[in-house]
Order: structure tokens, then sequence, then C-alpha cells
């Protein structure tokens, strides 16, 4: 199951992987000559799940922030924070890992508390102004955009792209103003109340 969503494990999107020089040292010769072998050297330098234990181990390798994706637990979100990562993104991925299950903005309320003074970046179903200003008031410290500028870029390139993420901040200030919350700090002031 956790193999069954690498296409690289099917012998596609590879040319990243079999371009680069490290990953043709690594195989010994060119891919075309065996992409089978090709293959199976992705799979075992990347079709692995990560564990919990992999954190240490990425830590002393970079100087890097570590940020974990895919938070949406709040037992997650103390772990990662315990284990050492600097922020959690809570996200299901735009739904595409799980398809029907909960959904990350109901989780992030939880996430971001249990996470501390650990930041907490969202995505996932963000299509409007109106979804961003809903998601810093829950806490997220920053919100990702996923889908909607890909339909601006595949409509009009990066004009597209561009006007569409321009939209969204124009939304969200609109937004934000005529709900009396004409600054971040207002608006997570405020945050999200429910009826």
């Amino acid at each position: 199951l956790n193999a069954g969503n690498f296409p690289q494990l099917r012998g596609h999107v590879l040319k990243n992987y079999t371009a680069d020089p490290v990953f043709q040292k690594l195989l010994g010769k060119d891919a075309s000559e065996s992409p089978a072998e090709a293959v199976a050297l992705w799979g075992s330098l990347f079709g692995r799940p990560m564990l919990w234990e992999d954190i240490a181990w990425l830590k002393s390798v970079t100087k890097l922030p570590i940020i974990l994706k895919g938070i949406c637990h709040p037992d997650d979100a103390r772990k990662a924070v315990d284990m050492g990562a600097d922020g959690i993104y809570c996200s299901n991925h735009g739904g595409r890992q799980a398809n029907g299950g909960i959904a990350a903005i109901d989780m992030l309320p939880d996430v971001v508390k249990a996470s501390g003074d650990v930041p907490v970046w969202f995505d996932s179903g963000i299509r409007s102004g109106s979804d961003v200003v809903k998601a810093l008031a829950m806490g997220a410290a920053a919100v990702g955009v996923g889908r909607p500028f890909v339909y601006g870029l595949a409509l009009d390139g990066a004009a597209g792209a561009a006007h569409v993420l321009k939209c969204i901040l124009a939304e969200a200030d609109l937004f934000m103003a005529v709900n009396g919350m004409p600054t971040l700090a207002d608006l997570r002031r405020e945050g999200v109340r429910r009826l």
C-alpha cells in the first residue's frame, strides 16, 4: 500500500533522478540500459516511509530547519516537537492521500495547541482568500495555496499564477476589512467562533 502511490516504482517520472550525476554514479550505468535497476535504486533511496527516528539523523546532516508535513493529529504534533521538529505543516496533501478523511482545517486548532511555540503552517483545500483568513485565525503561522495557482498557470502561464495569487490576497484583505480586522494581529486576537 505504501508503494502503490509512487509512479516512480512503475518507471515513471524518474528523469530528475536518472539525469543526476550522483544517481548515475550510484547506478553504475546509464539508466536506459537497465530501467529496472534504476527503479530499484530509486526505491532503495526514496521509496520508504520516513520514521520518527529519522528526524535525529536529518538534524545531524543539515543546519536547515526540519519541517514535518502531513501532521493532522495533536499527538503527532507533540511527538514531532519532542523529536526536534522546527516546524509543523498541518496538511492532508489536498486530500490526495486520504480522500474522504477528516478535513485538515478541522484538525488545525488542536495541532496548533499541541505544537506550543513551534510554528504551524497549513494547506489543504485552500481555494480563496477567506480560506486563508480562516486558517490564519485558527492559528496557522502561514498558509500554502496549491491548486488555484496551478489553474492560473495552466490558463496564462506565470501571469495567470500571479493573477490568482493577487486575487486571493485581495479577497483576504477585503474579508478581514469587512469583518473589522484590518491587521493579522486583530485577526489572530479574534480567532474563529463556531456557532
